[in-house]
């Protein structure tokens, strides 16, 4: 893993280049012998990066892949991985695979032990030992030359006992060089004799000091040209895109801000970044791009070509951060109307009818463009905000109350990002939890106005039960009802002021009965604005763990989204929140009583028809958790504790108990369907067919549960025998048959479903490696398919022949009907 600014060196390339040399290494390694053995070549697989949600299987991959690969991932952040990086470093030692990763994340982000650093996370990594002693001396000869100064530095160095070699060494970085030459030059051309008035330990100086730099290139430098002054900040903006990506966008915010306070500037072109290459961005080669294919043709053979297209990077980030703090002190209001045009451009990035649109393509045009522009301008809004939280706080609003999750998502990296835990002042943090309150103080304004509402419509009902009767009744029985109706009013206004309090807003009666515990309106900005403050908690937790336990004040914030009564809400705290949060603090007994609470809560907000709920996300959660081997026992011991809870309470018919009971099991059920199972202890996949089982037989009293319980339990255990017939049909086929045998028509329906789907896989794979064989032509695959059944075929022809299970041999009969008729619609389209 590759890390940090590595002083200056382009980490995707140097990456390409380890992969590559690997590669030469382990072919000149061959003896003669093996070459002539009929092995397989290592080959070199690149991830192309297209989202930031992106999530890969990486231990999947490295399982199933079967000859020696190097496997190469630029850019890579924690999230996109679905277990421990530490998880995959034990496994890839154990596979004939090599995995080179390079990500802009700090250490610590990673979740990774100390020892990290010394077996495959190194932090310290210089240019000199990568390319040798020489390597800094030689580029800063290079950019003397390119700059025509080598006769200038060679006359210095006949008046100084420093050497090229030194003053290079003492730079220590690429960035350190580029600004020193930059400086020189400078110098040089004010001075009539460089060697005897330039200050050379003076520039070296002012070289590694990067706010003495960048304050002296925008205050100074460039100070007589506003464009070069405001090129630097639009750089700055858009740091990391494509070259032509960011000269669009930097054109929007040319012509739409800054144009309108200042008409006589003129259009960019190359030409204008002569002065600030090398001396505060250079170009980058991507020589891992490649462009995306569509994978719909029918005949024609695709494959990948190479882009040819270079992205413009500050040398420095801590550059680009310092270059905004001084130009905040004199360019204010340019960033601030800056920020707005931002805005538009990542709302427009989610609209799909704009990737397409005249002269939009460059900004927009394929998901690598877009994940890079809200990258960039994510990072901007990050730092302007430690500026100034005023300054982005409303187009910060406006992001976050969007409809499409892409914007939304960038509003919560910018809020997450303010989050520092090592802050002592903690000024920074008070920014975060104060843009948190803010905002969810907006989703609440929805549940109350429902709240008033129904306030509102109880008191009504008593106004008109006291119209009813009052022309009817004599003035003396009128004072009466209205005194009685002054009573339901205040009992309704004082029950409901507790309602109010608690953000429940239900009687006890109702509060768990989904119809009415939701919010019953059109999803808006409230829904909107809310769901982003869920992403935000799971990505500041997520990002900023250091292996010490959860604080109180993040408990109190998953709590506060549990209590949610909006229904967006509560799909992205279970679905993403909790998803990244559990498996870090699983072991904390604080998560483990709230995953319980969350549960027991919702219990009736997953029906027997499947819709999502917070149990599902909660299931979801605890299987991410057993991704992450230290997490494993944790696991099993809360699936094994809730179901003996179960065990022993389950006579406990219609009380609350009961229901408590029932949707601990049903979350048991669902977790046992989405692990992800492998020969490690300690739960196999053949122990949750067992457990399925034990649930099976627990349905089969009838007086375990009501008969609406029933349904939603038996359809979670229907779910995940069906989840596991399709991953591990093999593992588990013997032991499918005792349950599968209890299923009604549908239910067997559904199955014989799955096993064609898992045959026509089956099917394909072999069409393929036929074909690729090339020993059989199109129209006799037909008869070569009669002579090789599939292995879901065999299985099924095994079934038949189960005379004690009637269920059985009906199941195999029709599933081996349904794959004829499937393997006859796939040979007529062949």
């Amino acid at each position: 893993m590759l890390g940090g600014e590595l002083g200056g060196i382009n980490k995707n390339e140097l990456l390409l280049q380890l992969a590559y040399c690997i590669a030469k290494k382990i072919d000149s390694q061959k003896t003669d012998s093996d070459q002539t053995n009929a092995q397989v070549d290592i080959s070199i697989k690149v991830w192309r990066r297209s989202s930031s949600q992106q999530i890969i299987d990486l231990e999947l991959e490295l399982r199933n892949t079967k000859h020696p690969t190097i496997f190469v991932f630029t850019d890579i952040e924690p999230q996109n991985i679905n277990s421990s990086l530490q998880h995959i470093y034990e496994i890839a030692k154990l596979l004939p695979h090599w995995v080179l990763f390079s990500t802009d994340r700090s250490f610590s982000s990673w979740h990774l032990g100390e020892n990290a650093k010394n077996t495959f996370f190194p932090t310290d990594i210089n240019p000199q030992d990568i390319y040798g002693n020489n390597f800094l001396a030689n580029e800063l000869e290079k950019k003397l030359v390119e700059e025509n100064l080598k006769v200038e530095i060679n006359e210095y160095l006949k008046n100084d006992a420093q050497t090229l070699k030194s003053i290079a060494d003492n730079l220590g970085t690429l960035g350190n060089i580029f600004q020193f030459v930059k400086l020189f030059a400078r110098k040089s051309k004010e001075s009539e004799t460089p060697q005897t008035d330039v200050d050379i330990n003076a520039l070296i100086s002012d070289s590694k000091n990067d706010e003495k730099f960048i304050r002296n290139l925008f205050q100074n430098i460039l100070k007589d040209d506003p464009r070069q002054q405001l090129l630097a900040l639009g750089i700055s903006l858009f740091n990391g895109m494509f070259e032509d990506q960011l000269f669009t966008a930097l054109e929007k915010v040319f012509t739409e801000a800054w144009q309108k306070r200042n008409p006589s500037l003129a259009a960019l072109d190359y030409s204008d970044l002569e002065e600030l290459r090398d001396n505060y961005f250079d170009f980058q080669e991507n020589d891992d791009l490649y462009e995306g294919v569509s994978n719909s043709f029918k005949v024609v053979e695709t494959k990948s070509y190479k882009t040819d297209i270079r992205s413009i990077n500050i040398l420095s980030l801590g550059n680009r951060d310092k270059l905004f703090e001084i130009a905040w002190e004199t360019h204010r209001r340019q960033i601030i109307n800056a920020l707005e045009v931002l805005v538009d451009i990542v709302k427009e990035s989610a609209s799909e009818k704009n990737n397409y649109l005249p002269g939009e393509w460059d900004l927009y045009g394929d998901p690598i463009r877009r994940e890079k522009l809200r990258s960039a301008i994510t990072n901007t809004f990050s730092s302007i905000g430690l500026i100034s939280i005023n300054a982005v706080y409303s187009s910060l609003l406006q992001l976050a109350t969007d409809k499409n999750l892409e914007v939304r998502a960038v509003a919560a990296n910018i809020i997450a990002s303010w989050y520092n835990p090592k802050k002592s002042d903690g000024n920074q943090n008070e920014k975060l939890f104060r843009i948190l309150q803010s905002f969810y103080g907006t989703a609440l304004q929805k549940e109350y106005a429902q709240q008033s509402q129904q306030i509102n419509e109880k008191i009504g009902e008593g106004d008109n039960i006291e119209s009813q009767d009052e022309s009817k009744q004599k003035e003396t029985e009128k004072q009466q009802n209205k005194n009685k109706v002054d009573q339901i009013k205040g009992k309704v206004v004082q029950e409901t002021q507790k309602t109010l309090k608690n953000i429940i807003g239900l009687s006890e009666k109702y509060q768990n009965k989904e119809e009415l515990y939701y919010v019953r309106k059109e999803l808006d900005l409230h829904d909107y604005i809310g769901a982003t403050v869920a992403v935000t908690i799971g990505n500041v937790i997520y990002e900023y763990y250091e292996g010490k336990n959860l604080s109180d004040d993040f408990y109190k914030w998953l709590e506060e989204l549990s209590e949610s009564r909006l229904r967006l809400v509560h799909y992205y705290f279970g679905y993403h929140t909790m998803f990244w949060v559990v498996p870090l603090h699983l072991k904390e007994e604080k998560m483990q009583l709230l995953l319980k609470k969350i549960t027991q809560k919702h219990r009736e907000f997953l029906d027997w028809r499947g819709s999502l709920s917070l149990n599902d996300g909660i299931a979801r959660s605890l299987a991410h958790a057993y991704n992450y081997p230290e997490n494993r026992l944790e696991v099993k011991d809360i699936l094994d504790s809730w179901y003996s809870e179960v065990r022993k309470n389950v006579r406990k018919q219609n009380t609350e108990e009961d229901t408590n009971h029932y949707t601990l099991l049903q979350t048991v059920v669902l977790t046992y369907g989405k692990i992800k199972y492998d020969e490690e202890p300690p739960i196999l996949v053949n122990d949750a067919l067992k457990r399925l089982k034990e649930v099976f037989n627990l349905l089969r009293s009838e007086e375990s549960f009501e008969y609406e319980k029933y349904l939603v339990v038996r359809k979670g255990v229907i779910d995940t025998i069906y989840c596991l017939t399709e991953k591990y049909f093999d593992e588990v086929q013997s032991e499918l048959q005792e349950i599968i045998s209890t299923f009604n028509s549908e239910e067997q329906k559904k199955l014989v479903n799955k096993l064609t789907d898992m045959y026509l896989t089956q099917f394909g794979n072999f069409v393929r490696e036929i074909r690729e064989r090339g020993e059989v032509e199109d129209k006799d695959i037909e008869k070569e398919i009669s002579r090789h059944p599939t292995k879901i075929e065999k299985s099924m022809n095994a079934w038949i022949l189960v005379q004690s299970k009637p269920i059985i041999q009906r199941i195999a009969i029709q599933a081996l009907v349904a794959f004829a008729k499937a393997a006859r619609k796939e040979v007529q389209y062949l």
